[in-house]
This record gives C-alpha cells, structure tokens and sequence, in this order.
C-alpha cells in the first residue's frame, strides 16, 4: 500500500465535513472515512452541522462568531425565504476547520444549513478541497435532484417544482443559479462521485471549469454489520411462514410522499402481484422506516416496521427478506442497495440515476424500466417459481460486495485520489 505523505512527509491531516455525524447516507459515508483513516493513523477530524456523537474529533461547526450574528442571522433567514434564495448566511463556518490547519478538507453535501458556500472561494484558494456529491444539488437552482428538469444546463428560472427539497417559497432560482457560478468560476476543487452517472452530469454543469480532477470512487459499505446471518428469531417473531416469500422496501422518511422516491411503483407492483400470482400463493411484503397498520389481503400481508436505527435490527430485516425492492424518481447510489446486497439480498431496482450501476445483471439483481411496476412485478412471479435463482443471486451479491465494495475498498480508493491532490499540491 502506498505511503500518503503531505508536503512536510508526514501522513497529511483530513478534515470531514458534513450536516450530520452519522444520520442520513452521505453523513455516514463521511462518518466511514473519518473513522477509517483515523484507525489507520492519520489525524482526522470530523466538523458538523449537528452532532451526537460523543467523539473529541468530531465538532460541531459554529455557524457565527458571535451573538450579533446569530442575531442578524434569523433576519437574513427570513429575507432569503421571502426571496426564494438560498440562504448562505454562516459567517463563522470555515473557522474551526482552518483553525485545526488540515491538508485537505473534504465535503460530503455542503447544503443542509451549516456552511457559507460563498467561503469556497478563499477556502480551496488556500487548501485542497474535495466535494463528494450525493445528489445534484451544488449545480441546481435549489433542488436536490432535478427529475426530467434540464434547467440546470442553462440557468434554471421558471423552476417546475418549488417544493423539491430544499424547498423555496418564491421562484429565486435563477439567482442562486447565478450566485453559485459566480463562486465556482473563482473556485477551484476536486469531485469524487458513487456513480458514473452523477460525474458525467457534473461534467456538463456549472462545475466543469472548476474541477481540476475528477473520480468515481463507490461508496463502501459496513460489510461486518451488513452479512449473512440467522434471521429466523425475527422471522418467527413477525410470524412468517419459512417458506413464504418476503420482500422488503427501505425509506428514511415520508414513504408515500417523498419527491425523490417512488413508492408509487412499489404500490402499483404489490397490486399487480395481489391480481397476478397463482391461487393459494403468498408473500409478505415488508416497509422499513414507515409506520402504519399492517394488515393482509388476497394473500399479501403488508408489515410497517417503522424507523429503525440499531444497525444490527437493519441488518437482520434484510437477511429476513428474500428480495430488496428498490423504486425512486431520482437516485444517486444509495446506501440501502448496497447494503441489501451485502447482507446476501438480490435486488430488483429501477432504472434511475446510478442505481443500475450497483446490480449486475441476473447475478446480483435485475434492474426494470422506470416506473415499471409490471416489469417488476413479472421478476418478483418468475423469481418465487425458481427460488434456487434466489439462492445464487445471494451468494453472489455478498461475494461482489467482498470483492469490489467493502470499507476498505472505498478507503483506498480515496487514499489514492488524496495522492493525486496532495502531488499537485506538492508541484
């Protein structure tokens, strides 16, 4: 393994930045990382919008200098609502990070209410930044995902849905468009993405003339927390037949109503498989991270298990399912996915974003049309007549995450594209 050294030849010191800890999938990649390279002896610290962690390398990021600001800032909070701008207002938000002098500072989504995106400019002007993005939302007019939109080539302006998150009040999207170029075009900065999809599309944006490099790098996932395991104590414990065939769908919040996702599909495949399945078959159809009532009919029993946060419970959901269902109107590469895969659950996913990047086809999962709830339905009938396709389809998605996916994967690829930075640096 390569030594990574900073200009003085010492292990360089990396500063994480993000909203969150470890709440939401970006934070926890950010989270992996910083844990990872500390483990491996570099300095690492960890800044933060909001923190729970009880970690003396993890800070909380203090958004202002001072009480007039924090003042000042509620007014300025207000006026950027009325205005359907973007609120950039954290005057104090990059001092911590410069204060504890790192040799590379790298983002993982600066948008959540704690970062003065206007401090890029000085900020990479002085050290080497890296932005890895999880979503679009650097070259929006404000959303995080533009779904079917291409606005975002040319201006925005006259924006189709305001209430894409994060929502405006007014339509300033033409401004923050402007303002966002304005700080890139005096801003230089490095890219990594989970997916090809999201780098080509990066590629064409606002940001190419700023991006000195680059990369693909995969997100990794906790291969020790998400494996194979007996599952059978929860099993019994929802009261599933052994036999019967259980799916399950992952969402973090408002599953019905979620802009981004698509439970739509997921509904209108369940209905189809309620009319379409042979007479006397059953599945049990699981929804993680959504309360309701569960309930059965014609043979599909529907369990809401609600929001889960023990990662072990997570884990033993997915090893209780026979398949990971997977629908979205706008993805990037999602956590959910690769660890469905890693716990040993094929997956039959949509065709959105960089979501078929993360299946090999008729090997680890099958991916269907956009909103193609028949297509899906038809793999889910064809898979419950031919369980032994099941059967290989797991065996192979661990072994991909093994060979291709682990924390350790994506731990060295960054060490690589920190080498790359840290050279040019040098030079």
């Amino acid at each position: 393994m390569k030594m990574l050294t900073n200009i003085s030849g010492n292990k360089p010191r990396i500063a994480f930045v993000s909203p969150h800890d470890f709440q939401g999938g970006a934070s926890r990649i950010g989270h992996y990382l910083f844990e990872g390279f500390r483990k491996e002896g570099f300095e690492t610290a960890f800044f933060v919008g909001r923190r729970s962690l009880e970690d003396p390398d993890v800070h909380h990021i203090r958004k202002y200098k001072n009480s007039g600001q924090k003042l000042w800032s509620k007014f300025q909070r207000r006026i950027t609502w009325e205005l359907g701008h973007e609120n950039f207002y954290y005057p104090g938000s990059t001092d911590q990070i410069i204060d504890w002098n790192p040799d590379i500072i790298h983002f993982h989504n600066p948008q959540g209410g704690y970062f003065d995106l206007r401090k890029l400019e000085s900020l990479s002007a002085n050290i080497p930044v890296i932005f890895t993005l999880h979503d679009p939302w650097m070259f929006t007019g404000h959303c995080s995902y533009f779904i079917h939109c291409q606005k975002w080539l040319d201006g925005c302006g006259s924006c189709p849905d305001l209430n894409r998150r994060p929502s405006l009040k007014r339509d300033g999207t033409a401004f923050n468009f402007k303002r966002k170029q304005g700080i890139y075009r005096n801003s230089q900065f490095y890219v990594a993405t989970p997916s090809a999809w999201l780098l080509k599309e990066a590629e064409k944006s606002m940001l190419k003339d700023s991006i000195v490099a680059g990369r693909v790098i995969n997100n990794g996932v906790n291969e020790a927390v998400f494996t194979p395991k007996d599952s059978n104590v929860l099993r019994k414990s929802l009261n599933i037949p052994e036999k019967e065939i259980v799916l399950l769908y992952v969402v973090n919040s408002q599953m019905q109503t979620n802009p981004y996702k698509d439970f739509t599909t997921i509904s209108n495949a369940l209905e189809q498989l309620r009319l379409r399945k042979k007479e006397g078959q059953k599945f049990t159809f699981i929804a993680l991270g959504a309360d309701g009532e569960s309930y059965e009919e014609d043979g599909i029993r529907v369990i809401y298990a609600g929001f889960q946060s023990d990662m072990d419970l997570i884990s033993s959901y997915f090893n209780v399912a026979d398949l990971y269902l997977h629908a979205a109107r706008a993805e990037n590469y999602p956590n959910v996915v690769m660890e469905a895969l890693a716990c040993g659950t094929p997956c039959i996913v949509t065709n959105t974003g960089g979501v078929p990047e993360q299946i090999v086809e008729d090997v680890t999962g099958w991916v269907v049309p956009f909103e193609g709830y028949n297509e899906m339905t038809d793999k889910i009938l064809e898979l419950s007549e031919n369980p032994e396709k099941i059967t290989k389809a797991s065996i192979e998605a661990r072994k991909w995450i093994e060979e291709n996916h682990t924390l350790s994967h994506m731990i060295n690829d960054y060490k690589d594209f920190y080498e790359l930075i840290l050279k040019e640096k040098h030079n």
